[in-house]
């Protein structure tokens, strides 16, 4: 019986060290974010806030909620996290500096896009240590040529809380980025998985 007891505890401890932070709810949809599938070339930022995360600790897995589309012209991905004390992005120009943005992952996505529906889960390779006391910016920057349409899981958060460039010929350098296409309040329903 002792046995059985260390077993379960192990067990239980075990999976006590993954917890999962989901900002946003509902059914709301956007085309532009994570990436704005129906150009080829793409970068976004979203900025999420310390009160909607309220947890510290390393961030080793992040999902986008996947409602369609196919993934196959879009499908090379970098994602960079970062600390900011913006709760907006004031212009089309008020990118986060990639100095302050630390590359969690870059790959090829299409093996992680679920069937349609579901949270798309994506490994980091580089886990994010987030401090629960900035907010946190989350970039991606997709570099394949083509397009076709897809659709994300969405919520309004605050206004321009998410800054989008897109383009079919022009790859932006996220060092430094173009004026951005828009910015929007709509952004991503995410879980962050710590």
């Amino acid at each position: 019986i002792l046995l059985f007891s260390l077993i379960a505890i192990l067990a239980l401890s075990t999976l006590g060290f993954a917890d999962t932070v989901q900002i946003g709810t509902g059914t709301a949809t956007t085309s532009y974010l994570p990436i704005y599938g129906l150009y080829g070339y793409n970068y976004t930022q979203q900025i999420y806030l310390q009160s909607q995360i309220n947890k510290s600790g390393n961030i080793t897995k992040i999902r986008f909620f996947y409602v369609s589309g196919a993934i196959t012209n879009s499908k090379d991905w970098v994602i960079y996290m970062g600390h900011t004390t913006k709760t907006s992005f004031s212009s089309t120009t008020d990118w986060e500096p990639l100095a302050n943005l630390t590359e969690v992952f870059a790959g090829d996505v299409s093996s992680y896009l679920p069937p349609t529906n579901n949270w798309m889960e994506i490994p980091l390779t580089t886990p994010f240590n987030y401090d629960n006391v900035n907010n946190l910016v989350i970039a991606v920057d997709e570099n394949t040529s083509g397009y076709a349409s897809m659709s994300w899981g969405a919520f309004t958060s605050g206004s321009n809380t998410g800054i989008y460039y897109y383009s079919d010929s022009v790859n932006p350098d996220p060092a430094s980025p173009p004026t951005a296409s828009s910015r929007t309040g709509s952004i991503d329903r995410i879980q962050l998985v710590f």
